[in-house]
């Protein structure tokens, strides 16, 4: 019994770390593969929402990737490659196209020199892709936005959201200034432009006049028809608008009322809106919402598409369905190429009617296969369970997906198509709309957010439940039941330890519990952002744009307030405190196994971390935008579009990429603090072969466990244990038990004296090492408790003089104190004698009996035996006695023991 709750003793040893080392990680791609798929066929590529599109006078389609920040080609063979942009930082002039990063992407218009060019919207700016590959600011100025420069140099003018683009024969460029309300043309032989349409004024009017004098509502589209007119797509007026050669404007389409009809006038369709234009010969096409339409020379409207959805591919295209039609351009076949936004596909109409997906492909391929080789489309949430599972929330393909322990990936809600949820339907079969949050409860149920529908749900056995939100826009609700409660935006979510649900409403500045009865309170933030009332209730601080939130070990709530540019933690009574503060915005956060705070900042793209006591944050990562660094250290990570987090019970730290389509994973490398390789009953840095030794560092686990079974395993809690001798000699180290901070672990007998080396390598392929020094002996004792000082861990026994054996208790647990203390031993009558077990480690090594003493209280002690326990792997004991009489009535006194002229601790013995 002894033995065993000695055991337990060695278990719960804990030392404080002299320094505490920065947790050390590998990234990783966990989910998600190439979001390009570039080099193959183009039906195979993967686009994320494309939207302008234009062909070039040598078949090449050029296509705006706006998801992806870059600009593809797809050749006349059907080979689709990037051209500019894709994961990068820089933003070069005249530098080299691909791997710049580039920033909403809007329409692409191409010249017959072999120059692109494209509109950035938030820029501000469109670019020039010159036929060697180099790009240029072509006409804007960067981050400055305004209605300046006509008369002057493009590159110094300024526009507002600039979006459609269309070049003339000449080559001369057509902005369509879509803020601005105007269309402005760049001349190709000077650089000078001028405005050709609009008068800055958003509006409808001016029909049959100069262009410069009407009124335009946000033209997004312009093209060249066969005589010359410049057509506009003029979105908020529901028109086409043309421009004559003399500058004259005038309605070409829309602007009628009522349904529409095949064959109707152009000018009495009633357009739910207008989103681009194109031409081919005397045949002009339409993109509005989800319906496409060609005019033709006589005037007529005919509808080729107006389904909303997907599907259709290889039929007539007026049976086919789309979402979100974009760019529209025609090719010298005359087929209608379109960029199937939604559906994240160009699509194209042949002359004969047929619809086929041209480029793009479905990014939920992969399911059943390894979740690094999937495609991921948006991923804006990432949630891992205790049982080992990962949950992503897809928003752009509009699915919740499932990593499994065993790195397969399957869908576990969601149809792909956008729609409202019914609660109660299977989760498999429902649509979702905006996914925004995720989280995962006991019993295998994920929650997650909508934050369109303003409601949070459940999965419960393959089943959708609503959990929370009535669909209103407000706060409303508290004290009631939370599926009647408003929400404004609701996003992050959490459960604590007791299934109680957490929701971050963003914009409405508030933290709002849902106890496991239902009923929904408000725990945080007065509605009003601000990052006021630390050290007092969290319900009276102010709050702003919570951008994660979690929960730690100690029942704490932790939110990324975005906006404050702080961690802060809501204690279990309801106190809140700023714990790390971070120079930008904060879009994740996550504990890290040595206490500090991890943190994410969206703004350059960079991990940064801090100790936990309000200090700014320290990067950890470049801060370069782009993709780079798996399978090596976390420094040299770039991400693009870096988001929320979630830290796994096993140390890993799962963060959203979203830019580069992945969950990017933060694989724990085992760290040993620096002398931290310590005897096990001591906490001496000493060791002998023989011994047990402890460990103390970060990683060093994924979870906490004992050894149960013997032989005692080298390999416990997801990671393995060896020892390296000074003979080169590789030992496994048996352990006994293992959690995150802690090994201890067994020194082999046959392991050489010397310099040694100890390896901790995990599950997850990582490893670290520290070194320490074997010597032939190196005693120490066990305490109660297990820190090396203290009261003995030792057990005695009373010989009486008629033989009778008695056990003698040494110590005992002060329920009140909260602390071991000596029980005074009895020596009992004259004839008696008392004798000693002590445990320890180290000692088995001794030259011989002679060279093992022990005194108690400065008196000599009889050694009787100094070695092996026998019963437990590494422990040693002593056996010494009898204690002299003459100790009777010392109180407590010291007892040393010393094995070959080396003394182990001092430890403390009552005596009555």
């Amino acid at each position: 019994m002894f033995i065993f709750r000695l055991a337990v003793s060695l278990i719960g040893a804990c030392a404080v770390l002299a320094q505490v080392p920065n947790t050390a990680y590998v990234i990783d791609t966990f989910a998600g593969s190439d979001p390009f798929r570039d080099g193959g066929p183009a039906a195979q590529a993967l686009l994320v929402r494309p939207s302008g599109i234009a062909v070039d006078g040598q078949g090449n389609i050029w296509i705006a990737d706006v998801g992806n920040r870059a600009i593809r080609r797809i050749a006349p063979d059907g080979v689709i490659t990037t051209a500019a942009g894709g994961p990068g930082s820089t933003v070069t002039e005249g530098g080299p196209a691909v791997g710049q990063r580039l920033f909403d992407l809007a329409g692409v218009a191409a010249d017959n020199q072999g120059n692109v060019f494209f509109a950035e919207t938030t820029t501000s700016t469109v670019r020039r892709l010159s036929a060697d590959g180099r790009l240029f600011v072509y006409a804007g100025t960067r981050n400055r936005f305004g209605n300046t420069g006509d008369g002057g140099p493009a590159a110094s003018a300024q526009l507002n959201r600039a979006q459609g683009l269309a070049t003339d024969t000449a080559g001369n460029l057509y902005i369509a200034d879509s803020s601005n309300y105007t269309v402005r043309r760049v001349d190709a032989a000077s650089g000078i432009i001028t405005t050709v349409a609009g008068t800055g004024q958003t509006g409808f009017s001016g029909d049959g006049g100069p262009a410069t004098e009407a009124q335009l509502g946000f033209p997004v589209g312009v093209a060249f028809e066969s005589q010359g007119g410049l057509l506009i797509a003029d979105s908020n007026s529901r028109r086409i608008r043309r421009v004559s050669p003399a500058g004259i404007i005038s309605t070409f389409a829309g602007g009628g009322s009522g349904a529409f009809t095949d064959g109707q006038a152009a000018t009495e369709v009633n357009f739910p809106s207008v989103s681009g234009v194109a031409v081919r010969g005397t045949t002009v096409y339409v993109t509005s919402s989800n319906a496409v339409y060609r005019i033709n020379e006589a005037g007529q409207t005919f509808r080729l598409v107006s389904q909303t959805g997907f599907g259709g591919d290889g039929g007539p295209a007026a049976e086919a369905r789309v979402s979100g039609l974009a760019g529209v351009a025609v090719d010298s076949e005359g087929a209608v190429l379109l960029t199937d936004s939604g559906n994240h596909r160009v699509r194209r109409i042949a002359p004969d009617g047929v619809i086929t997906t041209i480029a793009g492909s479905t990014y939920l391929a992969g399911d059943g296969a390894p979740a690094s080789e999937a495609s991921l489309l948006d991923p804006v949430d990432v949630a891992a369970d205790a049982r080992g599972n990962v949950y992503i929330a897809e928003h752009g393909a509009r699915v919740i997906r499932r990593v499994a322990p065993d790195g397969t990936i399957r869908v576990v809600a969601g149809n792909g198509e956008s729609g409202t949820l019914v609660p109660g339907r299977p989760a498999l079969e429902t649509p979702l709309s905006n996914l925004n949050g995720i989280a995962t409860g006991r019993e295998g149920r994920v929650y997650f957010c909508d934050a369109t529908a303003r409601r949070i749900y459940r999965i419960v056995d393959g089943t959708v439940e609503l959990v929370a939100g009535s669909g209103g826009s407000g706060q409303a609700g508290d004290g009631g039941p939370a599926t009647q409660a408003q929400f404004i935006r609701p996003g992050p979510l959490a459960l604590d330890a007791d299934g109680n649900l957490y929701i971050a409403d963003t914009f409405g500045y508030r933290i709002r519990k849902v106890d496991v009865n239902g009923i929904i309170t408000t725990v945080a933030g007065t509605g009003v952002s601000g990052g006021s009332g630390d050290g007092g209730p969290a319900a009276e601080a102010q709050i702003s744009g919570v951008s994660n939130l979690f929960f730690d070990a100690a029942g704490n709530l932790v939110l990324a307030d975005n906006h404050s540019l702080k961690v802060r933690q809501i204690a279990p009574d309801g106190t809140i405190t700023t714990i790390a503060t971070l120079n930008g915005n904060i879009s994740g956060a996550a504990y890290e196994q040595n206490g500090d705070v991890l943190m994410a900042n969206p703004n350059s793209q960079y991990l940064a971390a801090a100790r936990p006591d309000g200090s700014e944050g320290r990067a950890i990562s470049s801060g370069n935008a782009g993709f780079a660094g798996d399978g090596g250290p976390v420094r040299s990570a770039r991400f693009g579009g870096i988001g929320r987090m979630s830290a796994a019970p096993d140390g890993r730290v799962f963060i959203v990429d979203g830019a580069n389509q992945r969950i990017r994973v933060l694989l724990p490398v085992p760290t040993i603090a620096p002398n931290a390789i310590l005897n096990s009953a001591d906490f001496k840095p000493a060791a002998a072969p023989g011994s047990i030794l402890s460990a103390f560092g970060f990683n060093l686990a994924n979870g906490t466990a004992s050894a149960t079974a013997t032989p005692v395993p080298a390999e416990l809690a997801g990671a393995t244990s060896s020892i390296t001798d000074s003979a080169g000699t590789v030992h496994p180290a048996p352990t006994f038990f293992a959690r995150p901070t802690q090994r201890n672990f067994h020194v082999p007998e046959t392991a050489a004296p010397g310099e040694a080396t100890l390896t901790i390598a995990n599950q997850f392929g990582q490893s670290g090492s520290a070194t320490f020094v074997i010597t032939p002996i190196a005693p120490a004792l066990y305490t109660f408790p297990g820190t090396g000082s203290g009261v003995a861990a030792a057990v005695a026994e009373r010989i009486g003089s008629d033989g009778s054996r008695n056990p003698v208790p040494l110590a005992r647990f002060n329920q009140e104190t909260a602390q071991w203390e000596a029980v005074p031993m009895s020596l009992g009558p004259e004839g008696d004698a008392v004798y000693l077990t002590l445990f320890g480690t180290g000692i088995r090594g001794r030259s011989g009996l002679a060279g093992v003493t022990v005194t108690l209280g400065g008196q000599n002690v009889p050694v009787l035996y100094a070695g092996e326990q026998g019963e437990f792997l590494g422990l040693d004991q002593v056996n010494a006695g009898p204690i002299p009489r003459s100790l009777a009535g010392a109180g407590e006194v010291p007892l040393q023991l010393t094995v070959d002229g080396t003394a182990a601790n001092a430890i403390l013995l009552a005596v009555q």
